[in-house]
């Protein structure tokens, strides 16, 4: 008689994808150093106690025991991109010192109820309570931009890689991740898009709008430069869908990874020979 196997707990379970995410990540940052002449491919072995992955926020090479997964959109529900579905590795001082600066503070922000016309940002600053009618005037702003502008840039990173999110034009909004603080005007933006096709997708653009745009089902998008883009161009009509990638789903067992890669939309830039970043 057979005996079923008990499943594995939670915490193994974690263990695992931490582990396969470290090797995939690990190799995608290898890729990259290939395709600019430095380094070689080291595969997916088995972890080497020495091997380092750099951060994709910080950009500091870090050890596997100071990673720590990173969900995007937050668990906490706070970010307007919607649920969490990606998951990637980033060192423990960008993922806690965030969490400490305005994370949390998007997850419980301080609101007031008002009946005045729309104020404040036209994406965040105004929520209606479908329970009782009312329009929420959100008091702070700033950590719902910023936990928005950091699920989508950690979600552009989980889908196209070190080839996009080592770039210069980035430097101002993974700072801005770091710190807590705005990034300078023309570097991102958090649009409402009025056309769109419901899906979870990362579009690059050409035309006069040539950007990054990591869209929600929800059509709330965030526009984030190009490698190559000195300033980020004012999102209009004129801008052409070059390329799309759905988000990969990362946030379930190990094996997604691999699905994910196969698929082309993990780490996608970092391995296809189709891209110059």
């Amino acid at each position: 008689m057979s005996r079923r196997r008990a499943p594995r707990a939670d915490g193994q379970a974690r263990q695992n994808r931490a582990e396969q995410l470290f090797l995939h990540q690990r190799h995608a940052w290898d890729h990259h150093l290939k395709r600019h002449g430095a380094g070689g491919c080291s595969g997916y072995s088995t972890r080497p106690a020495e091997w380092r992955v750099r951060c994709p926020i910080c950009m500091k090479m870090t050890t596997f025991e100071s990673l720590q997964e990173e969900h995007a959109p937050q668990q906490s529900g706070a970010s307007l991109l919607g649920s969490d579905r990606c998951v990637v590795l980033t060192c423990s001082a960008c993922n806690g010192g965030a969490n400490l600066t305005y994370e949390m503070q998007a997850a419980s922000p301080e609101t007031s109820t008002t009946h005045a016309s729309p104020l404040g940002c036209p994406t965040h600053g105004l929520v209606l309570d479908h329970s009782r009618g009312d329009l929420i005037l959100i008091a702070d702003e700033l950590p719902l931009v910023l936990t928005d502008l950091k699920s989508a840039f950690l979600v552009a990173f989980a889908t196209l890689g070190y080839g996009w999110s080592t770039t210069a034009g980035l430097r101002p909004v993974r700072t801005a991740i770091q710190s807590g603080t705005l990034p300078p005007n023309g570097t991102c933006s958090i649009v409402k898009l009025r056309d769109h096709d419901g899906q979870n997708i990362v579009m690059q653009l050409s035309g006069p709008s040539r950007s990054i745009l990591v869209q929600a089902a929800s059509g709330i998008a965030v526009q984030l430069p190009c490698p190559g883009s000195a300033s980020l161009p004012i999102l209009d009509g004129l801008a052409v869908r070059t390329r799309q990638w759905s988000w990969p789903t990362l946030n379930g067992s190990h094996k997604q990874l691999e699905v994910a890669r196969r698929a082309g939309n993990l780490f996608h830039t970092d391995f296809c020979d189709g891209h110059s970043w």
